[in-house]
């Protein structure tokens, strides 16, 4: 069997990293990886010779700018429970703020972390942090485009986000392979044996966030909790149909 060519799909905090390592520790694909730096492949992707006989690329880069790329790309994502994604999210970037360490965000939203509670930003549509409250992974795979959601303020509706949403879930059948963080290591299995490569082993596992510095969901009031699953109902339901598929595609592939 020929190796495809894969386009990681990396949605932030969706172990994505430990997937990174595990396609770059395959022996079909050593070597042959190529990651792109940037959540644009048409400004990355032409900067990046080693594209031109990379196996493995991809990014934090949603899926019309993955499927644009040229070359023949089989797109491939994890997908994680939105809550807890959310709250990994806000604690690491939380914990950099915290020990000074350099962080990604920017300015304002870097003040609004160091001051401000994540009840807070996250009851706040006027915050800088508010858009990271919203379905994520529905508007990765959905295709949202860049500026889709503005920078700060307004959520969005039901009516904005369910054309988004319907592409999201039909586009889970398209995945060259599909895992989810709670079944990651079976769905490897699946990988492996999908594209022909040997067993990969369970992923490597390690939270970059120390533990006093992890926000839980039991730490939210039960408002707050309830305000957050609504806002974030597209991303449950796309991943209960991610968890259905990645069942299916494992007991097919044994």
């Amino acid at each position: 069997m020929d190796t495809p060519r894969l386009f990681f799909m990396h949605i932030p905090k969706t172990a994505g990293s430990s997937v990174r390592r595990m396609l770059e520790s395959a022996p079909a694909t050593r070597g042959r990886c190529c990651w792109l730096a940037g959540s644009d492949p048409a400004v990355d992707g032409p900067t990046l010779p080693c594209l031109e006989t990379a196996l493995v690329t991809g990014g934090h880069v949603r899926w019309d700018d993955a499927a644009a790329l040229p070359g023949g790309w089989s797109i491939v994502t994890v997908l994680r429970d939105p809550l807890d994604r959310l709250l990994s999210l806000y604690s690491f970037q939380k914990m950099r703020i915290a020990l000074g360490a350099p962080s990604d965000a920017s300015p304002k939203l870097r003040r609004e972390l160091a001051e401000r509670s994540f009840a807070d930003l996250a009851n706040d549509p006027a915050s800088r942090f508010f858009r990271f409250t919203l379905p994520t992974q529905t508007l990765y795979l959905g295709g949202a485009p860049r500026g889709f959601i503005p920078v700060s303020g307004a959520a969005l509706d039901d009516v904005a986000i369910a054309p988004v949403h319907a592409r999201a879930c039909s586009r889970l059948e398209e995945l060259r392979w599909l895992g989810v963080t709670d079944t990651l290591d079976r769905d490897l299995e699946t990988l492996a044996s999908t594209v022909g490569w040997p067993a990969l082993g369970p992923a490597p596992r390690s939270n970059p966030t120390a533990p006093e510095h992890r926000l839980r969901a039991a730490d939210l009031s039960p408002d707050l909790h309830s305000a957050l699953r609504a806002r974030l109902a597209p991303d449950y339901d796309l991943l209960g149909k991610a968890r259905e598929i990645a069942a299916a595609r494992h007991a097919a592939s044994r």
